[in-house]
C-alpha cells in the first residue's frame, strides 16, 4: 500500500484533534498516578514523584497518540460522520481495450481489489493476462457527490502472450457515481493503447 492524496483538510484536522485527546488523556493519567502515588506510605519527598510524573507525561501521551492513530488509522476512519470516502472492497470489472486509432482490439474482464486506510492505499487488477499494482493515487469529490479515484499503476503481463508488453505503466480514473465507470490510459513509450472500465462492487 502506498499514501494517497485527499481534498480539503480533514486529515490535517484530525491529526490535530488525535494530539489534543491525546494530551488530555495523559494529563487525565498523570493526575490520578500522581493522587495515588502521593499517598504511597512507601514514596516519601516529592523528587521521586516529580521523576515519575514527568515519565509517565512523557511516554504516556505519546503511546496513546501512536494508539489513537493506528485505530483510527485502520478502522474508526470509516465512521460516517467523520465524512472520509472508503472505497475499499472487490469490484469485477468488464473493459474493452482500444488503440490509438481508436480501434477496439480485445475485451477483457477482471477483478479489481481496493485496499484502504485513512492514510493508505492500494488498487490491484488481474485479468486472466497481466495484473496491475497502483504506486500513486488521489481522491476527489465533486459537489454532487461523484467520487473520482485518479491512480498511476506498473502492470505486469503473461511472458507467453507475445501480443502484449511484458511490462508497462499506464494511468487510470474511476468515476464512482450510480454507476462505476472508468478510463486508462498506457503511456506512449511503452503501448499507445487507452481503455474502457464498467465495475461493479461485490457485496
Amino acid at each position: 500500500m502506498h499514501g494517497y492524496i485527499i481534498n480539503g483538510k480533514r486529515r490535517h484536522s484530525a491529526i490535530f484533534w488525535l494530539a489534543v485527546i491525546s494530551v488530555l488523556v495523559g494529563l487525565g493519567l498523570t493526575y490520578w498516578i500522581d493522587l495515588i502515588l502521593s499517598k504511597l506510605e512507601t514514596m516519601k519527598g516529592t523528587q521521586i514523584i516529580v521523576l515519575l510524573y514527568s515519565a509517565i507525561f512523557g511516554v504516556g501521551s505519546g503511546a496513546i497518540f501512536t494508539l489513537l492513530y493506528y485505530l483510527f488509522d485502520n478502522f474508526f476512519w470509516k465512521i460516517k460522520i467523520f465524512g472520509n470516502v472508503d472505497l475499499s472492497g472487490k469490484y469485477q470489472c468488464e473493459g474493452v481495450s482500444k488503440d490509438k486509432s481508436q480501434k477496439e482490439k480485445d475485451r477483457f474482464t477482471a477483478t479489481i481489489i481496493i485496499k484502504q486506510t485513512w492514510t493508505k492505499i492500494s488498487v490491484n487488477l488481474k485479468t486472466d493476462k497481466s495484473y496491475s499494482d497502483s504506486f500513486m493515487a488521489k481522491i476527489s469529490q465533486n459537489g454532487v457527490g461523484d467520487i473520482r479515484l485518479d491512480y498511476c499503476y506498473t502492470n505486469n503481463t503473461d511472458q507467453t502472450n507475445k501480443d502484449m508488453v511484458s511490462r508497462h505503466t499506464g494511468t487510470a480514473t474511476i468515476i464512482f457515481s450510480s454507476e462505476i465507470k472508468g478510463k486508462y490510459y498506457n503511456q506512449p513509450d511503452d503501448r499507445m493503447r487507452y481503455g474502457e472500465l464498467v465495475l461493479s462492487k461485490e457485496g
